[in-house]
């Protein structure tokens, strides 16, 4: 939908729909009018939102995710659930880490 919103703004189209082609051929056609655009653009600004906050609340308990997060640094975010950047690997990590 935000294709569809990119085509109306840049070249002034008319867009009622998208369309997601997979490699094997499979194809569907996504409505896209009114209410997709304004939910497009509802969705946008709580992203702008977001990005303007200093310290954003973590979403998830992905240890995993938490380590290959570009924001996982130290003195950036007090939230990780990554350890190592931090000090130490949580018991699970390092039960993991020896089985890789």
């Amino acid at each position: 939908m935000t294709y569809c919103l990119l085509v109306e703004n840049v070249w002034g189209a008319h867009v009622t729909h998208g369309v997601i082609e997979y490699r094997g051929g499979q194809r569907f056609e996504i409505p896209y009018g009114p209410a997709e655009r304004e939910w497009v653009l509802a969705l946008a600004e709580e992203v702008r939102q977001w990005r303007r906050m200093s310290d954003v609340p973590r979403d998830h308990q992905d240890f995993w995710k938490c380590r290959r997060c570009g924001y996982n640094t130290p003195g950036v975010c007090g939230q990780s659930l990554d350890q190592v950047a931090h000090g130490t690997d949580p018991p699970s990590a390092q039960a993991s880490n020896r089985n890789r």
